[in-house]
């Protein structure tokens, strides 16, 4: 299925289940959860090593889908290279450091 922003409004999640996952034909790993509650995120899902990962990218109303789109290019760029984002963000976050937003500039950018 291509996603598109007319598809994503009219997204309903099925009644009597907790969510649903759709994912775009145009960009691999590009999916679109939506919940019974009718909230509706981005997420980059990749195989690495036999295991399945998703990273989430954020809701659908803060992020434009060509923006995902791009975020999620980035991500399976640096799964073609060896690279775990998913991984990667689980070790930072346990060791301290600040963890970026896949797609996202560094927060300190934001006040440069």
């Amino acid at each position: 299925m291509r996603l598109t922003v007319e598809f994503l409004d009219s997204l309903r999640c099925p009644e009597g289940r907790r969510d649903k996952m759709v994912f775009d034909d145009k960009q691999a790993g590009l999916g679109v959860r939506v919940t019974s509650s009718g909230r509706k995120t981005y997420l980059a899902q990749y195989t690495r090593a036999g295991v399945r990962r998703r990273i989430p990218l954020g809701s659908c109303s803060a992020i434009s889908l060509d923006d995902a789109r791009e975020a999620v290019r980035k991500i399976m760029a640096d799964v073609a290279n060896g690279r775990d984002p998913a991984l990667e963000r689980k070790a930072a976050r346990q060791s301290g450091k600040p963890v970026e937003a896949a797609g996202a500039p560094p927060v300190d950018a934001w006040f440069d």
